[in-house]
């Protein structure tokens, strides 16, 4: 079925036509071009380390039938393919999602924060597409390419859509939400990651802000608990909804108690409240859950059906997962990031569940802390030192830092270690016991999920 006509698309990206092709109809719009299938848009992207429109005559010889260029790569351009160029490639993916946005009916949710994204977004999806039709951003889809290929993807079926808004410098979601046009804004919480591109916490909310101050009415669904978010509905001109665990929240969680999987609490509502049951450790999980569940509540959905919903959650890959092993041994896996933030209320949930065992903590640096990179990693080792983490080992370059703010704030020098990942994974692998409780974290390029599969590997070989 064709999606796009050649002079919707001219009208979208405001391009020119440099070449005719015999098609003015096409499919769909690809960016990959292994993936590229007859009756295509392709749209080479100009990346850091690469450039597609090195592939232009291999998508052609696809049956892609239309390719949008930029102006400055005009040249050796095959023939038999409609051919139209713009300035810029990324602003012409973001003008058709944008445009593609205003034809669909459905309805845009888009939530932002520091921590807690993907999570509270697959609580969403549970939770919404429990009545209705709904798209979500897939995987962590969430910056100037994520954001508006998950929008291409709606169709006149789906009734909502969820997507992510990352940054990691001022301005980049004010465009995400300026593509989007949410009807629903969440802000989760703010805190001190990407600190590299926006200078400060503070820069950081500003940042996150841009997402409520982008849109013109709807409804903001805002962390009470966080000062930082909750200031953010001064001035907005919409509905403002307050989740969180203190009393100024309009949809709070209460009674927290752990189980052996998970957690129980109270979901308050303005007029009604619901039991949950959550498969997920950790006081920050529940959080995820009250935003979802306000999301949720902003959207008309059943407080009972937003308890169902939260009760068939299983942790993300990567995100607090756990992951118990043959001797006894559970492993929490953390490893997708790692910023000050969600160390702490990583490090705060091992210790919350180590029962009789050990809490282990094997981390790898956090990035993007610019300037404040060895004082963030300083109080991390302060921080492993108070929660009384029995062992800990660290890799990375700041990981003398850690062994300096942890034995500075009292840690024995026997129960932390410093080495470089491999050095690390042997070390706890030779360590560890059953019973032990053990959080792998730290920031993406660690790739710390190799400290995983070394000891998974490891205890199945004893």
């Amino acid at each position: 079925m064709a999606m796009w006509t050649k002079a919707e698309i001219l009208a979208a990206i405001e391009g020119r036509v440099i070449k005719e092709g015999p098609v003015s109809e096409f499919t769909g719009i690809c960016l990959d071009s292994r993936l590229v299938r007859p009756g295509d848009i392709f749209i080479p992207i100009v990346g850091e380390r690469h450039d597609a429109h090195a592939f232009i005559a291999e998508v052609a010889a696809k049956g892609a039938s239309l390719i949008i260029v930029e102006e400055k790569r005009t040249g050796a351009l095959p023939e038999g393919v409609t051919i139209i160029a713009v300035p810029d490639t990324t602003l012409a993916l973001g003008r058709l999602a944008a445009h593609h946005r205003r034809k669909m009916a459905a309805r845009i949710l888009c939530l932002t924060g520091t921590n807690g994204k993907t999570t509270t977004k697959e609580m969403l999806f549970l939770i919404f597409s429990a009545v209705f039709a709904t798209l979500k951003t897939k995987g962590n889809f969430n910056n100037h390419i994520g954001l508006p290929l998950t929008l291409l993807e709606l169709r006149p079926e789906h009734a909502w859509a969820l997507v992510e808004a990352g940054m990691n410098h001022p301005g980049e979601i004010a465009y995400l939400t300026g593509i989007a046009k949410p009807d629903i804004g969440l802000v989760n919480n703010v805190g001190p990651g990407h600190l590299e591109g926006v200078g400060s916490v503070e820069g950081v909310a500003l940042a996150k802000k841009e997402l409520i101050d982008g849109m013109e009415s709807g409804i903001a669904v805002l962390n009470a608990d966080d000062p930082w978010v909750s200031a953010m509905a001064k001035g907005f001109r919409g509905r403002v909804i307050f989740f969180g665990l203190g009393e100024k929240a309009d949809v709070r969680a209460t009674d927290l108690a752990l189980t052996e999987e998970g957690q129980t609490f109270t979901l308050r509502f303005p007029e009604s409240s619901v039991s949950v049951r959550l498969k997920a450790f950790g006081r920050h999980m529940v959080e995820n859950a009250a935003a979802a569940a306000a999301a949720g509540y902003a959207a008309g959905i059943d407080p009972k059906i937003i308890a169902e919903a939260l009760g068939r959650f299983e942790p993300v890959a990567g995100r607090l997962a756990p992951k118990p092993l043959e001797s006894g041994v559970y492993l929490l896996d953390d490893t997708y990031n790692a910023n000050p933030s969600s160390m702490a209320a990583a490090l705060e949930t091992l210790v919350s569940i180590k029962k009789d065992g050990r809490a282990v903590a094997i981390l790898g640096d956090m990035f993007e802390l610019g300037a404040d990179s060895r004082k963030e990693h300083e109080k991390l080792g302060r921080l492993v030192a108070r929660l009384g983490i029995d062992l800990v080992f660290v890799a990375g370059e700041n990981a003398r830092h850690v062994v300096a703010g942890a034995v500075g704030a009292g840690m024995d020098e026997k129960r932390i270690m410093a080495s470089d990942r491999e050095g690390i994974s042997a070390a706890a692998g030779r360590a560890l016991r059953p019973g032990d409780r053990v959080l792998v974290k730290g920031s993406r390029g660690m790739a710390m999920e190799k400290v995983l599969e070394y000891l998974a590997q490891a205890d199945s070989a004893r």
